[in-house]
């Protein structure tokens, strides 16, 4: 069976329509197929953050994806691959595309000057007694049991 992976943070959902009936009617959902995503968000249990991600599907469901602009501009971007048989996701997506638009910011992100001013504004706005001590200081608290 083929796999698709994908380097997307959001799942993707290829739709064909049939006709619709009607001038102004609804087109009802011929085909839909659904590439997993979630390439840079942690995993709820494990907290583990996946480079990509691989979703089996039929050898006519990979033609119909194959004829998709879609799915075509995707694969052009970097963000899909496909191959015949299954493999690492992780090993797979060190050669693709790793963040789109919709990825959550990480600190490297932002420029030195940046993480200041966000570092700056972000204790302005704390209580003095929620301000993190720097590691030399000795700890606030008494400890339980005396030695």
């Amino acid at each position: 069976m083929p796999f698709v992976y994908s380097t997307a943070t959001n799942d993707i959902a290829y739709t064909e329509y049939h006709d619709a009936a009607s001038d102004g009617a609804l087109r009802p959902v011929k085909r839909k197929m659904i590439i997993r995503g979630g390439a840079g968000l942690p995993n709820r249990r494990t907290l583990l953050t996946p480079y990509g991600h691989g979703t089996e599907v039929t050898e006519e469901g990979l033609e119909w994806l194959l004829t998709i602009p879609a799915f075509q501009r995707h694969m052009k971007a970097g963000f899909i691959k496909h191959f015949g048989a299954k493999k690492d996701a992780n090993k797979v997506a060190a050669d693709m595309s790793q963040r789109d638009g919709s990825a959550p910011l990480v600190p490297n992100d932002y420029s030195p000057e940046e993480q200041a001013k966000i570092k700056a504004a972000t204790m302005a706005n704390m209580r003095p007694e929620d301000v993190p001590e720097s590691p030399t200081k000795a700890p606030r608290f008494k400890p339980l049991l005396k030695s």
